[in-house]
């Protein structure tokens, strides 16, 4: 039954991802295909009403090569399978064909023959916004016996509501791929890509937050962009919101407002504090929209509206992991450090907001270079990163940027909060997943009495404000002893991920959680 479980948390896992709020993390560029899942795909209605006598003959574009990027869904399926049936095998290339309908040659269709070596793939391509989408398809794809067993699996079906192209670069990038063994429920593949013979790897261009990073005084912010034969781009941005396809093609097509770059793009901090978001599409000489297309997400950490006046020093104890690992994939080793208990809380100036009737709270910059944890998490930061690594380490606790948390204790039972990213980019590491908007079910539970504010399991542990006059501080535990649970990794989106490579992830056994640093 244990592999039956992991498979039921890594659908849920996928299905979290795609419904919960965005977590307020570092600055991060999501490639290939970083549009929500939800968000509208390229229409099919003519697709799906034409026949294939209105369409021109399939014409060939050469035998694709396929990327290695689905090997964790290999990994899941034969973990499935049964003692006495044969490893599900995939190949590494496909052949992909086109054609275009006859009384609209805009109308146009991918076929990736034999795709994972089963059945053919037919995808819809919107070439205004250079992506595609393929439907939920039968796949031919043996169904591992326990599947079969527990789900009542009688075939794998297959859809990538996001398939971007780039005419240019003659490569295909099916971002978010999706495993279904019954109508709701599946697991995600890893993005992966098709390279036609002729594809060309080095083009294409990424931004980045400049040196620096970000400060709560910053009214904008400046993105270095980098360039390979791209000879500018075109972007938008937008405050909380998330982009979706129907951006890309306006933004591609110049039905929207845009600005454009060339080496840099400034995001001025218009609603205040909050997230901003960026989408930039890449153009050549001519202007003309070459198939590529990024985003990124940032959190401006302006202090909140209103005006404020002290009313003491309280108790903030830190909701996040009281441990923090590294481990080393190639040599298998690993090493764990604990914050000492003593160090998982410390005092903090609070504020009480004065041009309203509402009981709001703020506390200020409880993760300042003073607070409990900042010298034990700066030197694991120098055994993290050193040698020719050591200029890229964040700058965490070291930097007194500061970080705003508002509380809003009114209405029992209605409790509101707004919380961001302490420190500026630096400490992405340290609180990846620490602070982020909480759905109404999980703040229903929080509580506001005896001077304490307390919203039960916000991160790994309980996050708990104690307001001035509060008694002493309380030690943070986790119950439970769970040495022989099953260890499972997920990243920071809260994606699970088999094979981890390098990079920051959440591991998790049983009820024990911790964050590690693969290197």
């Amino acid at each position: 039954m244990k592999k039956f479980y992991t498979l039921v948390l890594a659908a849920c896992s996928c299905i979290a991802a795609g419904a919960s709020s965005p977590q307020p993390a570092a600055i991060t560029e999501y490639s290939p295909d970083p549009l929500e899942p939800a968000a509208t795909a390229p229409a099919r209605a003519a697709s799906q009403v034409a026949d294939d006598v209105d369409y021109s003959p399939w014409e060939s574009l050469g035998t694709a090569t396929l990327s290695d990027g689905y090997g964790n869904i290999l990994y899941t399926l034969n973990n499935y399978k049964g003692a006495n049936q044969e490893d599900i095998v995939f190949t590494n290339t496909t052949e992909v064909m086109t054609r275009h309908l006859g009384s609209d040659p805009d109308v146009q269709q991918f076929k990736f023959c034999k795709l994972f070596g089963f059945t053919d793939m037919i995808a819809d391509y919107d070439a205004t916004s250079g992506i595609a989408s393929i439907a939920i398809t039968s796949t031919d794809i043996p169904v591992p016996e326990e599947l079969a067993e527990y789900y009542g699996c009688e075939e794998i079906r297959f859809s990538c509501t996001s398939i971007s192209y780039s005419p240019v670069r003659k490569v295909f990038t099916f971002g978010n791929p999706f495993f279904y063994i019954f109508d709701y429920s599946g697991f995600p593949g890893s993005s992966f890509t098709a390279s036609l013979p002729d594809a060309r790897p080095e083009i294409g261009f990424s931004f980045s937050l400049k040196a620096g990073g970000m400060k709560s005084t910053d009214k904008s912010i400046t993105l270095s962009v980098t360039r390979t034969e791209v000879d500018h781009v075109r972007y938008i941005t937008r405050f909380k919101e998330q982009f979706l396809f129907a951006d890309v093609a306006a933004v591609s097509d110049g039905t929207c407002d845009y600005s454009e770059a060339t080496d840099e793009i400034t995001v001025a901090y218009t609603e205040g504090y909050g997230y901003y978001r960026v989408l930039a599409l890449a153009f050549d000489a001519e202007d003309k929209y070459m198939g590529i297309y990024r985003t990124l997400t940032m959190f401006s950490n302006l202090p909140p509206e209103g005006t404020w006046q002290s009313v003491g020093r309280g108790v903030w104890h830190h909701p996040d992991m009281p441990s923090y690992q590294i481990y080393d994939w190639n040599s298998g080793e690993s090493t764990t450090y604990e914050f000492p208990a003593d160090k998982m809380q410390w005092e903090v100036e609070i504020e009480k907001r004065t041009d309203t009737d509402r009981e709001v709270y703020r506390v200020v910059n409880p993760y300042s270079p003073s607070c409990g944890l900042a010298e034990t998490f700066n030197d694991l930061l120098d055994k993290i990163y050193s040698g020719d690594e050591a200029p890229y380490r964040p700058d965490a606790f070291r930097t007194d940027d500061t970080f705003w948390f508002v509380f809003d204790v009114t209405e029992p039972g209605k409790f509101t909060i707004e919380g961001g990213r302490p420190n500026g980019v630096g400490n992405d590491h340290f609180m990846g997943m620490g602070f982020y908007e909480l759905s109404e079910e999980r703040m229903s539970g929080a509580t506001f009495s005896d001077n304490r504010f307390c919203i039960p399991r916000y991160s790994v542990n309980d996050l708990v404000i104690d307001m001035p006059g509060s008694d002493g501080i309380d030690g943070i535990t986790i119950d439970g002893d769970d040495s022989n649970a099953p260890v499972e990794y997920y990243d920071l989106q809260g994606r699970r991920v088999d094979n981890p490579s390098a990079g920051l992830y959440i591991r998790r056994q049983g009820r024990h959680s911790s964050k590690v640093f693969v290197k």
